[in-house]
């Protein structure tokens, strides 16, 4: 058991999580489709993004939404939410032609794989005991705490500042033209 007394990863949320990479899969027809135009495919993400969102929102009252043994109101309520966000961005990007303020996710996207590694190994890098015998992120956080923060705005605060370095690193890559794919 990964928790002791419950494994996130077992048989009932194995087959939720099947169930959300189908979702990705019937929403990537849906784009690949070319018998419809990029308005209809649009309208057709976020029609059924609100269907799944709405079920997904009122299932949550009879099997509650959780996230760590992946429900399926989670998998319908996730779902529907990233279909009306992909909408919206095909939208703005695709339909409106809006691409001033894009550069931080083109970047992000350009080499997904090698940011998604990069957390997990520069993570550990910060937890390495370096200044008073602890790592940089918990001397970040006991700072900001000490400080008189609160301790979210603290936890927000490292989150930003992560995702900047992360960022940095990506975004070398990316001005080199440097893409990792596999």
């Amino acid at each position: 058991m990964y928790q002791g007394t419950w494994d996130p990863e077992g048989l009932y949320s194995t087959l939720p999580a099947i169930a959300t990479g189908i979702s990705g899969m019937l929403c990537g027809n849906m784009i690949l489709n070319n018998s419809n135009s990029l308005k209809d495919k649009i309208i057709k993400l976020f029609y059924w993004g609100s269907i799944a969102l709405i079920i997904g929102y009122f299932w949550d009252y009879i099997f509650p939404i959780n996230k760590h043994i992946w429900t399926s109101s989670y998998v319908l309520y996730c779902s529907g939410l990233a279909m009306i966000i992909l909408a919206m961005s095909m939208w703005i990007i695709d339909e409106k032609k809006y691409t001033s303020n894009i550069k931080f996710g083109l970047v992000f996207g350009s080499n997904a794989i090698v940011a998604y590694v990069l957390h997990g190994m520069v993570w550990r890098l910060f937890q390495i005991p370096i200044i008073n015998g602890v790592g940089f992120q918990k001397f970040w956080m006991d700072t900001g705490i000490s400080l008189g923060l609160p301790a979210k705005f603290v936890s927000f605060d490292w989150a930003i500042f992560y995702t900047l370095v992360i960022y940095f690193i990506v975004y070398q890559l990316y001005k080199r033209k440097i893409f990792i794919k596999i």
